[in-house]
């Protein structure tokens, strides 16, 4: 599969490794260079691309026979790290394409019977720009994997100041966790990880949390499920 976007020419394709997600040196395409490896050794290959409005990178892989779980990942990087969207228990092994409408994204899977099931998933978060094709936000926030019992890699993009605050809350609005209060790292993207403890070191209950982006003028806030 084939995707290009304002960050460049990307291809999905599989190696020695498992799952590549290879990205064009070129406007030719005449050489390529692997981006980072999506993160799930079960992927003997990545089998579909997908972009959002926003810029994010969608891919899905392809799981050996019995490996069913079907796992989509985002970056919103370039490539350059992804987080997981989630894992759904049908009898798919392969994502084969992607659409994404509003706040959803939908991933067609397919098992070796022919089969074929959808999946959705919360897209990343973009309050900062309407939802229409072509549009960056200053500010973009993706979580994952979610719902969690571990730790939740927590991506974001940025165009405004170096300034960020990213902070966690529990359902009542409690402040629970600070990550980030002041610059953080030249780059108009990152990734901090929540390890599901409050700032005393205490692991939080499961429940819903929220966490909240804010750079300069902009916010975003995606919601965070811990499970025990």
């Amino acid at each position: 599969d084939l995707q290009i976007s304002e960050s460049g020419l990307f291809a999905a394709a599989s190696g020695p490794g498992g799952a590549l997600v290879l990205t064009a040196d070129d406007e030719a395409g005449t050489s390529w260079s692997e981006t980072a490896p999506l993160p799930d050794e079960d992927l003997i290959g990545a089998r579909a691309l997908g972009l959002g409005p926003t810029g994010e990178l969608l891919a899905g892989g392809e799981r050996a026979w019995g490996k069913t779980t079907t796992v989509a990942y985002s970056s919103i990087d370039g490539g350059a790290s992804w987080v997981s969207l989630g894992g759904s228990f049908d009898l798919a092994n392969a994502v084969h394409a992607f659409a994404l409408r509003g706040e959803l994204v939908y991933a067609a899977t397919g098992d070796l019977f022919g089969n074929v099931y959808a999946c959705t998933y919360e897209r990343p978060s973009d309050v900062d720009s309407p939802d229409v094709e072509g549009v960056r936000g200053p500010l973009l926030l993706q979580v994952g994997p979610n719902p969690s019992s571990g730790p939740v890699e927590i991506g974001y993009r940025r165009e405004g100041p170096r300034a960020l605050q990213l902070e966690i809350f529990d359902s009542t609005g409690r402040l629970v966790r600070r990550l980030a209060t002041g610059e953080v790292p030249k780059g108009g993207a990152g990734m901090l990880t929540w390890d599901g403890r409050d700032d005393a070191g205490r692991e939080v209950a499961a429940g819903v949390y929220a966490v909240r982006a804010i750079n300069g003028r902009h916010e975003a806030t995606r919601r965070i499920v811990r499970i025990r």
